[in-house]
């Protein structure tokens, strides 16, 4: 015995409904793209700080090591938190307004 579908829908209607879920295919699709980009950027961040706290410990005068250290801090803990941060605010909608 076949089943009938509980709703049959117009040719219309199918195809609003077909181009209703092609386009939330495409905005999840660019969501997740703009989630890794940004994921990839903050670990980038991360690593690029790396090589100037590795000179300033090379450094022996400790004035002179300050720069090198604050950069790489800057760059590998303030730079991935900031662009989180810039990410999420921009991805809320209570900022969307």
């Amino acid at each position: 015995m076949a089943r009938r579908p509980l709703l049959e829908l117009s040719a219309k209607q199918a195809e609003v409904e077909r181009r209703r879920a092609l386009e939330k295919d495409a905005a999840e699709r660019r969501f997740e793209q703009r989630r890794r980009r940004v994921l990839w950027q903050c670990a980038a961040l991360l690593f690029i700080g790396v090589p100037f706290y590795g000179y300033s410990w090379h450094l022996t005068d400790p004035r002179e090591a300050e720069l090198p250290a604050a950069l790489g801090f800057l760059l590998s803990y303030a730079g991935p938190f900031f662009r989180w941060v810039l990410y999420l605010v921009g991805e809320s909608e209570e900022f969307r307004r």
